[in-house]
C-alpha cells in the first residue's frame, strides 16, 4: 500500500472515530437529559401522591377539608341566632356569593356590630364551621381577641407588624382563610390600618392572591343605637320578624356597621 492511499486510510478512520465520538456524546446529552426530566416528573407524582395521602389524616389546603356547606350555615343560623332573621339571611349570601365567585374583586370583609349576647361570635364561629371539616380548630381560621393579643397601646406599633406578618404568611401558605377580629372597639389605634392592603380590591400583594380570604370584625360599636332602633319598632307594636333592612338602612350607611344583630 502506497504512503498516500495509508495516509488518507488513517485520515477517513480519524474523521469517522470523530463522528462516532460526536454521536455517542450527542446520545449521552440527549438521554440523560431525557432522564433528568423522567426523574423529576417521577419525584413530582411521587411527591404530589405522598402530599395526598398525607392530607387524607393531616388538614390541608384543599376543598376536601373544605367542604363550605352553606346549607349548614343557614342551618346553623337559623337554629342557635334567635331573632336574628336579617343578619342571617345577609351572612348567608353575603359568604355564598363571594366564595362561589371564581375572581372574586376583593376578599369578603363584614363587620358584627351589637351588644355582648347579641350573637356576633356565633355567627364567626358558624361560617368557621360550615366552611372547614375542623372549625374553630382549622389552621385556617384565626382569631385575634384586642385584649388578649393586642392589650398594651404602647406596643401599637409591634403588634402592626406582627399582625402584618401573620397574614401575610398565613395567605401565602393557603388562599382560603378565615381570619377573625373580635372586640375591636378595644383595638389599640392604628392596629388595623397595617391590614388595609389585604382588604382591597388587589389582584396581588407580593405575588399572593388574597381575594378569596374572609375577614370578619366583631365589636360593640353602635350597640346601642341599634338597641334604641329595635326598642322603637317595639314601640310601634311591630313584632321582632318583622324588623327589615329597611328599619336599620340609617345603620347600614354609617362606616362601622356591615351586618347589624338586633
Amino acid at each position: 500500500m502506497s504512503h498516500h492511499r495509508l495516509l488518507g486510510l488513517l485520515l477517513c478512520l480519524a474523521i469517522l472515530g470523530v463522528c462516532v465520538e460526536s454521536d455517542a456524546g450527542s446520545w449521552l446529552v440527549s438521554s440523560w437529559s431525557q432522564a433528568g426530566q423522567a426523574s423529576r416528573q417521577a419525584g413530582s407524582v411521587l411527591y404530589r401522591g405522598m402530599k395526598d395521602l398525607a392530607c387524607l389524616k393531616l388538614e390541608c389546603c384543599s376543598a376536601s377539608w373544605r367542604p363550605a356547606n352553606y346549607t349548614r350555615l343557614k342551618q346553623l343560623l337559623a337554629d342557635n341566632l334567635v331573632g336574628q332573621h336579617i343578619a342571617q339571611d345577609m351572612i348567608v349570601r353575603a359568604v355564598r356569593g363571594h366564595q362561589r365567585n371564581v375572581a372574586p374583586s376583593k376578599p369578603l370583609v363584614l363587620s358584627f356590630h351589637g351588644w355582648t349576647g347579641s350573637g356576633k361570635n356565633f355567627a364567626a364561629q358558624f361560617i368557621a364551621d360550615s366552611f372547614y371539616k375542623l372549625g374553630m380548630s382549622s389552621q385556617f381560621v384565626h382569631l385575634f381577641i384586642a385584649t388578649l393579643h393586642f392589650p398594651d397601646v404602647r406596643q401599637a406599633g409591634r403588634y402592626k407588624d406582627q399582625l402584618r406578618e401573620w397574614i401575610s404568611g398565613n395567605g401565602s401558605a393557603c388562599h382560603h382563610n378565615i381570619f377573625i377580629f373580635d372586640e375591636v372597639d378595644k383595638m389599640p389605634p392604628g392596629v388595623l390600618d397595617s391590614i388595609k392592603p389585604f382588604l382591597d380590591h388587589y389582584e396581588h400583594i407580593d405575588g399572593v392572591d388574597y381575594r378569596k380570604n374572609i375577614f370578619l370584625f366583631l365589636s360593640n360599636t353602635g350597640g346601642r343605637e341599634i338597641t334604641s332602633t329595635t326598642l322603637d319598632s317595639w314601640n310601634r307594636g311591630k313584632d321582632r320578624q318583622q324588623i327589615s333592612v329597611m328599619d336599620l338602612e340609617h345603620l347600614s350607611k354609617l362606616a362601622w356597621c356591615s351586618v347589624c344583630l338586633v
